[in-house]
């Protein structure tokens, strides 16, 4: 499991659902849950918002709204999707500084991993 990978995640109770890793790969093997984000199907165009297409992967059109961040136990991920291209992963890694308000020096440059 790697950072902008995305998955296929089953959780008790609730319904089958794509999530994509936002936790740092360094260190996803030391943690027992990932921090993710669902996808949904809901495409609102808001900045907080990244659209993903079958190009990147996807079986169909679908977003990742930054808004609704998650912390996921890695037990639940059953199956990897496919992994984001660079530019889709900075493109999130830009609504998620919207998403928490980060000054605006922060918003292109905050998420990116460091060798």
């Amino acid at each position: 499991m790697r950072r902008g990978e995305l998955w296929w995640v089953e959780r008790p109770r609730q319904k089958r659902r794509q999530y994509l890793i936002l936790s740092r790969s360094r260190v996803v093997d030391a943690l027992s849950a990932v921090i993710a984000v669902p996808m949904t199907s809901t495409v609102r165009s808001i900045p907080r918002e990244v659209k993903l297409r079958p190009g990147d992967g996807m079986p169909k059109g679908c977003a990742l709204n930054l808004d609704n961040l998650d912390l996921v136990k890695k037990i639940h991920f059953r199956e990897r999707i496919c992994t984001l291209a660079p530019v889709r992963l900075e493109q999130v890694c830009a609504a998620l500084a919207v998403a928490v308000d980060a000054p605006a020096a922060l918003q292109s440059e905050a998420f990116r991993e460091t060798p």
